[in-house]
């Protein structure tokens, strides 16, 4: 039987209309909500299932309240990615991202919130932090595979990011005005052009610097009290967030000593060695990784 409620709910950004899957609890809401952020070509899903399972779905019945937005032209939010269309990185972090803060704090009442990101979703919560004051309490975050630059060397990080993300990506993105990431097998969702170049540039990068003013955002966080923040990956997750990579982005946030890096394997206890996706999807996920998220948010 299920402990909690599921309903769609939709705001309006501009010309496009954004998807918000919020999961409640049956019985009264722990006070404090849960903002979670999908990363690059994907959508919300990776956070739940359409059968109820997965990180949202379980945060629920633990009596969380969770709020996981499809990001524009991805999952339920129209239009689709597509020539021409809409959202950049700087559109993100600018007119997104606080209205998905805003929706969380009006629709529960709470100027509290905890938030989470899958992969690039932490990059652009840490990067809204670096250059914005809020105007909420955020209390905890948890990121799960998240990296801002890929520094490790491999072959399979050669042929996922130089040969297929940077090279195809590119090409393709120059041929259809978007990147086909669906037909090309590169993701869940199609991701739109200029988003798709700015994604690509931080990651290539050492130095985290926007491209558009010169923005230093690793410098701006190193001046911030961040939340406390706990940066989860998996022992296989061999590129889109190695281990050594999330490690590095604990320190690019500044006062690394208070957050933690846990890694998810074999060696660490665990029945496997996580993956990228199966880090949140897998069913031993349940079991092993989401009993570790909320001790950490309850602690």
């Amino acid at each position: 039987m299920k402990l909690f409620k599921a309903t769609s709910e939709y705001i309006q950004l501009g010309k496009d209309k954004v998807h918000i899957k919020v999961f409640e609890p049956e019985q009264q809401a722990k006070a404090t909500p849960i903002l979670a952020i999908p990363g690059s070509v994907e959508d919300g899903r990776i956070f739940y299932s359409n059968s109820g399972r997965g990180l949202a779905p379980w945060l629920a019945e633990q009596g969380y309240t969770v709020y996981v937005p499809d990001l524009r032209g991805r999952g339920l939010s129209t239009p689709k990615a597509e020539k021409g269309g809409g959202a950049d990185q700087t559109t993100m972090l600018n007119t997104d991202i606080p209205a998905y803060i805003d929706y969380v704090k009006q629709h529960s009442g709470n100027s509290k919130q905890h938030w989470m990101a899958h992969s690039w979703g932490g990059i652009q919560l840490l990067a809204y932090l670096a250059k914005n004051e809020l105007q909420v309490e955020v209390e905890k975050m948890v990121f799960f595979g998240s990296k801002r630059h890929i520094a490790t060397k491999s072959w399979r990080k050669w042929v996922m990011v130089n040969l297929a993300w940077v090279r195809l990506g590119e090409y393709l993105v120059n041929k259809h005005g978007y990147l086909p990431a669906i037909k090309w097998k590169m993701g869940s969702e199609n991701e739109h052009a200029e988003l798709y170049r700015q994604t690509r540039y931080w990651v290539m990068n050492p130095d985290w610097k926007d491209e558009n003013d010169d923005f230093d955002y690793a410098a701006a966080l190193q001046q911030k009290n961040l939340p406390l923040t706990l940066l989860t990956t998996g022992a296989h997750d061999w590129v889109l967030g190695n281990p050594a990579d999330v490690a590095r982005l604990k320190w690019e946030m500044g006062d690394g000593d208070k957050h933690k890096v846990k890694v998810f394997g074999k060696e660490f206890g665990n029945q496997r060695n996580y993956g990228h996706i199966d880090l949140l999807k897998h069913p031993l996920a349940t079991e092993e990784v989401f009993p570790e998220v909320l001790e950490w948010i309850n602690k």
